[in-house]
Formats: C-alpha cells, sequence, structure tokens
C-alpha cells in the first residue's frame, strides 16, 4: 500500500510540475493545461485500481496493449507543441485520443473488477467494495478539466456558485453585493443579473429563488478551489450515487448462486455513460436529489415490518424521515418525490403502525417551517411560486403526454436520444412483470415516480431550461437503473444480444462526442439538437425530420415512439436457438450499418414537408432567430427567422412531383421590412419570380398561399426583401413553409 501511495504522490507531482511548466511549451490558458496535470494521476489510480482488484480476485490484472501505449504516448508529446507546428487542426482530435485511451482503460478496470462483487450467495458478499465508488471517481476527475474549460457554467449553475461564494465569504444569502461587484466573474466571463421574479427580503436584501442547502455544501470546496472544488465534490456525490445504485440494486436482485450480472452491467451503464456522466462535474440538485433517494429506497426496501420497533429499525427510520425531509430542503419541486417515497413505506409498513408517524412528522415540520420563513421574509410561503405553479392535474392531457415522453424520446433532450442503450428499460419492464415479487416491485416504483412525474411533466419546460438533457427525471435515477438492472439480468441473451449492439454502439459514440464537445449537451428547445443542426449542415439537408422531437411534433415522433415500445421489448424478450445465439451481435451491427449509411440518401430522396425555417440546413444571409435562443418557455412560442431588407433564406426542398403548392407562415415584427418575395432558383441560375405578399398589422400572423407552380429538378425557393443590406431587428418573421407536391396539373 505505502509503495502504491508513493507512486500516485510521484505522478501528482509530475502532474504539478506539467502544470506550471506548460506556459513554456504552450499558450498558458491552452484548453488542455489542466487536464494534461490530471493525466499522470489518473494513470497511477487507475493502475493501482487494477492490480488491488486482481489481488483481491486471484486473478491477473488486464494490461493495455503496446499500441494503446504508442497512442497515449504519442497524443501526450505532441500535445504541447501543436501549436508551435503550425497544426491548424482543432483540439477535438486530441481530446477524442485521450476520451478513447480513458475508455480503454475503464473497460479494463471493469472486468478486473467484476470478481470482486462475488456471487451473491453470503452476507458478506452482498458488500458493494469501495473500488465500485473508487473507478467512477477517477473517471469523473479524468473528464472535470476538460468539461470546465470548454464549458462555462449555464442555467442554475452559476447562481448555485454564486449562493455558494455568498455563503463562503459573507457568511449570508444576500446577493446584492455579489451582484454590484461582479463576483461571478470569478468562475465565468460575464457578470450575473439577478433573476427575473428573485424575492426580495422584507429588510431589502437580495435573494435568489434557488435554495441555499446545496450553495451551503459546496461553499468549503469552493472557498478552497472556487469552481473546481465545487465541481470535485459534485464528483464526489455523483461517485456515491452510483455506488449506492449498485447497492440498492443488489439488495432487490439478490439470490442464492446469482453471478448478478445485472446489477453490474446496470452500474456500468449508470456510472459511464449519460446522463450521469454529464452532470458529475456540474452544479445542479438533481445528482444530490438522487442519491437523497437511493438511500431512501434502500432504506425502505431493506425495512422488515415485523421488527418494527427494535432499537436498530427506529435508528433507521430516523434516517429515512431525515432524508425524506432534506429533499424539499434542495427544491421545493422535490416536495413531490418525499411524497413518492412515504407512499412507497405506506405500501410497504402494517396500517397504523407509528413508525410512520415517524417518518412524515419531520418532513412535514420542515415543509411547514420553510413555508413560515418564506412568508415571514417575503409575503409569500411559496417564495416566489403560486400555488398554480406546483399544483398537480391541472393541465390538459397533451401537456403530459408530450413532457413524460419527451424526456424519453425527445431528440434533444430525452434519454433514449443521449444515450439509447437506455431503452433496454423497455424489456426490463415485461421482465418485472412476470414474477408476483416484480410486479410489487415494480408498483412501488411507479408510486416512488409518480407523484414527481404529475408535477414535472407538464411544465412548459420540462425540456430542463438549458441544462444537459433528461434533467428533471435525474432524480428518478435509482428507479431507472432498477428496471435496467432486471433486464440486463435475464441470461437469455440472444435478442438482448442484438439490442446491446444495436444500442451500445451509437450509445458510445454519443458519449465520445458529449465528452469531447460539452457545449453539444446544452440545446435549445427548438426541435433540434446541436448535432442534428450540425449533420443538416454538413449534407446539406433537412436530417432532423428522420428523428423525434416532442418540442416540435412530427411524424417521425411516433414513429420512432411505435417502433421502440413494440419492437425493443419484442426483441429483448426473443429466444434463438443455440447455434444461432453468436450472430446475434453481427446482425445488429449490420442492421446499425444500413441505417446510418441510409440516413443520408433518405435525406436527398425523401419529399420536402414541412420546412421550419430557423433550422441551420435553410441557407440564409442576413437576419436572426426570432424569438432569440434564450427566450424562457420556448416551446409555447412561434419560432422563426426574421428577415430585413436585403436579407434572403434559399430551400432547397426535395421535390416529390413536377408542381407545388406551398403555404408559408409569416408576421410582421417592428417598423422594418414590410413586403416578401419569393422566387424560383432554377439549376441554371436564372431566377423566377412566383409570389409577393404584403405583411398584414404587425404581430398578426398570416397564411400565405404560394402556387401551384412547376417545380423544376434541382430548383430552390428564395424568400428575401429586396433593398440595401442592412442589419436590423425589424421586419418579417417567417414561421414554417408546407410543401404540397402534385404529380400533376390542379
Amino acid at each position: 500500500m505505502n509503495a502504491e501511495l508513493l507512486r500516485l504522490a510521484a505522478a501528482t507531482l509530475v502532474g504539478g510540475i506539467l502544470y506550471v511548466a506548460w506556459p513554456w511549451m504552450a499558450p498558458a490558458d491552452d484548453l488542455f493545461r489542466s487536464t494534461i496535470a490530471v493525466v499522470p494521476a489518473v494513470a497511477a489510480a487507475l493502475g493501482w485500481l487494477g492490480r488491488d482488484a486482481a489481488r483481491r480476485s486471484g486473478r491477473s490484472p488486464w494490461r493495455a496493449s503496446w499500441l494503446e501505449w504508442a497512442l497515449l504516448l504519442a497524443t501526450l508529446f505532441s500535445l504541447p507543441f501543436r501549436h508551435g507546428l503550425g497544426w491548424s487542426m482543432d483540439d477535438g482530435p486530441w481530446a477524442a485520443a485521450l476520451a478513447l485511451a480513458l475508455g480503454a482503460a475503464v473497460r479494463r478496470r471493469l472486468l478486473d473488477l467484476r470478481p470482486l462483487l462475488g456471487n451473491g450467495g453470503g452476507a458478506a458478499s452482498r458488500a458493494v467494495p469501495i473500488q465500485f465508488f473508487l473507478l467512477p471517481l477517477i473517471v469523473y476527475s479524468a473528464i472535470q478539466p476538460w468539461a470546465l474549460a470548454t464549458r462555462p457554467p449555464d442555467g442554475d449553475e452559476p447562481y448555485n456558485l454564486l449562493l455558494a461564494h455568498s455563503l463562503a465569504f459573507d457568511l449570508d444569502t444576500d446577493l446584492r453585493n455579489q451582484y454590484e461587484d461582479g463576483d461571478s466573474l470569478r468562475f465565468m466571463d460575464r457578470r450575473l443579473e439577478p433573476q427575473a421574479g428573485d424575492p426580495v427580503a422584507r429588510d431589502g436584501s437580495q435573494q435568489s429563488r434557488h435554495s441555499a442547502l446545496l450553495p451551503a455544501v459546496i461553499a468549503i470546496p469552493y472557498l478552497v478551489a472556487g469552481r473546481v472544488g465545487a465541481a470535485t465534490l459534485m464528483a464526489l456525490l455523483s461517485a456515491a450515487l452510483a455506488w449506492q445504485c449498485l447497492r440498492l440494486a443488489r439488495r432487490v436482485y439478490r439470490a442464492p448462486g446469482s453471478t448478478e450480472t445485472g446489477p453490474f452491467l446496470a452500474w456500468a451503464v449508470l456510472a459511464f455513460l449519460p446522463p450521469l456522466l454529464l452532470y458529475a462535474h456540474q452544479i445542479w440538485v438533481e445528482v444530490p436529489a438522487a442519491l437523497v433517494v437511493a438511500l431512501a429506497l434502500d432504506l425502505i426496501l431493506g425495512a422488515q415490518p415485523e421488527k418494527s420497533h427494535t432499537r436498530l429499525q427506529r435508528r433507521r427510520d430516523l434516517l429515512l424521515a431525515a432524508l425524506l425531509a432534506i429533499l424539499p430542503l434542495l427544491k421545493l419541486r422535490f416536495l413531490f418525490l418525499s411524497v413518492g417515497l412515504l407512499l412507497v413505506a405506506l405500501g410497504r409498513f402494517r396500517h397504523g403502525d407509528r413508525r410512520l408517524v415517524r417518518l412524515a412528522l419531520p418532513g412535514v415540520a420542515v415543509t411547514a417551517a420553510l413555508t413560515g420563513l418564506w412568508w415571514w421574509r417575503y409575503g409569500n410561503p411559496l417564495k416566489l411560486y403560486t400555488r398554480g405553479e406546483l399544483s398537480t392535474l391541472t393541465g390538459p392531457p397533451w401537456h403530459y403526454i408530450r413532457g413524460f415522453l419527451g424526456l424519453f424520446y425527445d431528440c434533444a433532450f430525452g434519454l433514449f436520444a443521449t444515450a439509447p442503450l437506455w431503452a433496454l428499460l423497455l424489456p426490463g419492464i415485461f421482465w418485472l412483470m412476470r414474477s408476483p415479487a416484480g410486479r410489487r416491485l415494480a408498483g412501488g416504483l411507479a408510486l416512488c415516480s409518480l407523484p414527481y412525474l404529475l408535477a414535472v411533466v407538464p411544465r412548459l419546460e420540462w425540456y430542463g431550461g438549458w441544462s444537459p438533457p433528461f434533467r428533471y427525471a435525474v432524480a428518478l435515477l435509482p428507479v431507472l437503473m432498477l428496471l435496467l438492472s432486471k433486464a440486463l439480468s435475464e441470461r437469455r441473451l440472444d435478442g438482448l444480444r442484438l439490442l446491446v449492439v444495436l444500442l451500445g454502439v451509437p450509445t458510445l459514440l454519443l458519449t465520445l462526442l458529449w465528452v469531447v464537445s460539452p457545449p453539444w449537451t446544452y440545446n435549445l428547445a427548438d426541435g433540434y439538437s446541436d448535432l442534428l443542426q450540425l449533420a443538416g449542415g454538413l449534407l446539406a439537408a433537412d436530417v432532423g425530420r428522420f428523428f423525434p422531437s416532442l418540442v416540435r411534433p412530427r411524424i417521425a415522433t411516433w414513429i420512432w415512439i411505435a417502433a421502440s415500445l413494440v419492437l425493443v421489448p419484442v426483441a429483448g424478450l426473443a429466444s434463438a436457438r443455440a447455434q444461432t445465439r453468436r450472430w446475434a451481435g453481427t446482425v445488429g451491427f449490420c442492421l446499425l450499418l444500413a441505417f446510418f449509411t441510409l440516413l443520408p440518401l433518405l435525406t436527398h430522396r425523401v419529399p420536402t414537408g414541412r420546412v421550419e425555417v430557423e433550422d441551420q440546413w435553410v441557407e440564409k444571409r442576413g437576419g436572426v432567430r426570432h424569438p432569440g435562443p434564450w427566450r424562457q418557455r420556448r416551446p409555447e412560442a412561434a419560432g422563426g427567422w426574421l428577415i430585413g431588407r436585403g436579407h434572403q433564406m434559399v430551400v432547397r426542398a426535395v421535390p416529390g412531383g413536377p408542381r407545388v403548392r406551398a403555404e408559408i407562415r409569416l408576421m410582421r415584427f417592428g417598423l422594418g421590412a414590410d413586403t416578401l418575395h419569393a422566387d424560383l432558383l432554377l439549376p441554371d441560375g436564372r431566377r423566377q419570380t412566383v409570389g409577393s405578399w404584403k405583411a398584414s398589422e404587425e404581430g398578426e400572423w398570416r397564411n400565405l398561399d404560394l402556387g401551384p407552380v412547376d417545380w423544376p429538378a434541382g430548383a430552390s425557393l428564395v424568400l428575401y426583401h429586396p433593398g440595401r443590406y442592412r442589419e436590423t431587428q425589424a421586419g418579417l418573421v417567417v414561421d414554417w413553409i408546407d410543401f404540397r407536391w402534385l404529380a400533376s396539373e390542379g
């Protein structure tokens, strides 16, 4: 052990020397400076973890090949000198090389750690070794410097950090002097301003709408190391969440003689893939809430009702009551999680048992004290909310359907779009419902989740509001891991192996992209994602129409949902002959390859229907997105592109016939341009005028008809306003264009 500590200390010293010496080799503000400084320590820690796991299991550790070492060393040595060598290549390839090296090392450590779980037989073997906490922590620590360097805090993050700054240096939550002094410049490149509706206390102090519990927890790490210290504590909480979820899954699915493959694989998915990987270095309340939920479920599912009056059980009840009280202190909407967990406890304990009072009383007292404090300080017992904003079962059914499906299927914010491997939840639900014990567990998990989901899914910001994907359901990750563990526990791997390849390969590719480019995880609520916008721009075609969106519902949305609800469970439950099982992975890979091959062809062959003109594949000269990208409650606003004098857009539609009718949605905004012209750009470069419209009163949407007109092969539609080009914030807003193709005259 002493030798391992010496190795780790020496590696840390080498990293420190590299950090100090970096300005002599490369620019001091190089994005890789902090990353390279932690690489030696990460390598030493991963090496120790592999050797320790091998020693405990009596096996030889899995080692890196010489090719892997050569590529890693070549990357490390070339990084400081890439600018001096005149390489104009973007930083992405070097970040990808380091991420691939980390991924290969994690795979080897997973093989080393797997035997440490034992066979699930005795009580000792059910204990989760600390190595299953350390491996995620090492991975998060390796990714953190690059992520912090390439992505400034956004959404709730900067306000949580500013609250932590105030608590650390002023020992209060009054942010007035923080705003005046520009203290946010310590962790980001702009000055923060109070958010609209932030409460002002009766004593005149400027407060934040956000809870002070998480900022209080990160205040000391922030005082020591600023944003890096706060992010490090979040990495610790994220690793603890992964470890606790593994412990919970083993408790639920333990069985004599079981190899517990399912919980182990589900832990690997949870710990090293999105969404947790994206939140591990960010200052959001959802990860601490998920940790509290995992601890509470462990206490509830591990309780023995027949021993409810023992001293040990009373202590466990007090701990559970404290956890239920903590949730609303993290965020008021987490009160619904406390209600769900309390309902699960009601189902586990005898009716009228006094322990229920012990569980509910602290939470009720904390909520009453919190609302009383807010009423006294702000004149509103809900701080800044109204009762309508916190009420459930008040919205139209469509809002609930859209929000729930969007959490999983939306191309920018959905779990399945961010990490498709999580779609194995669907066969997991089927497997869980096959036995009476599984149905009881499924009922408890649904009871735990339902109150919270009813509160959040109808919100017009269910997509998260400037956060990584799946924000509002991250707190339910322990519930999802139990379902995933069930799917991966089945030994009939015929269809499951097909699904793992079919869903796992794109998941790994997407994870690599999210790690290399953290800003791509922050999407706008416009029915696309940054990745799809990039693909559409590269292919000069509407790629997004083939992927599901609940912000902008389209036909592809319902096709993907219907196909997944039918095909994924059927494939996961399918059984094949033993001699054909080995072909399942090959079939999955071929299907995946066929999809990626056909997609570019389909974008240029399937006729264009509706065109959302703000999308990147539509060529534009001048103009701006309307409304702006940072508008709150974005899905309720009709979006579009503002065209002023001298501006134009070119729509290269895929024809579905020789003639076309089109409908254009238009609105006048401000006192700028008021006339929209439409030309047909022919393949030989000539332009043929096909329409002209004058907008009506300002702020009034109109649907304009175009055609029918002949559409030669290779033609494009040009919308423009004549005149001298100039930038303006007024003009005509074009929302969308609907093309209806005609096979003949008429």
